[in-house]
């Protein structure tokens, strides 16, 4: 899932340690939080150049939160809270930020983020079948980019574990 293509920093928290795996295949254990900026000369990590393009943050306890910079330097919004891996990609002018995240958690932060989780459960079903299908579609399609999917209304609007309670939960699996 694509959350950002040219943001110029990304702030990582979680609540235990981080494991972030360098494009050289290198893999430190740092504590969060941490700060993830694109720069003339490359993409560092807490100020610290990192060789590569690109890194892999998995958190090795909890899940992670980011918080995405704009292009005027500022936050972006309020903290995402996410599951799985976020991989950042050093680009021509800020960083692309792309949560890997299974099919099914990608359906839980979805269905929330389309429709309201108080509606009809039936209808919390049918929201989660529909994106499914679309998600599903667009990896077909996808296979030169390194996301399948964006987070916003060109595909579908994604917001990780914001606003999944146990009513979309259990749709989801449903």
């Amino acid at each position: 899932v694509l959350l950002a293509q040219e943001a110029p920093f990304v702030d990582v928290r979680s609540d235990g340690a981080l494991a972030l795996v360098t494009e050289t295949g290198d893999t430190k254990t740092l504590h969060a939080p941490i700060r993830l900026t694109a720069r003339a000369d490359g993409l560092h990590v807490d100020g610290r150049r990192i060789m590569g393009g690109h890194v892999l943050i998995r958190p090795l306890r909890s899940n992670l939160t980011l918080t995405i910079g704009n292009e005027g330097g500022a936050s972006a919004g309020t903290p995402l809270p996410i599951s799985g891996t976020v991989r950042v990609s050093r680009k021509a002018r800020g960083l692309a930020v792309v949560n890997q995240v299974d099919l099914e958690e990608y359906v839980k932060g979805v269905v929330p983020s389309e429709v309201s989780s108080a509606w009809h459960p039936e209808m919390l079903k049918v929201q989660a079948v529909a994106a499914r299908t679309y998600a599903l579609y667009n990896k077909m399609l996808s296979a030169v980019r390194e996301y399948d999917v964006m987070a916003t209304i060109q595909d579908q609007v994604y917001r990780g574990r914001t606003g999944v309670d146990h009513r979309v939960e259990e749709a989801v699996e449903s």
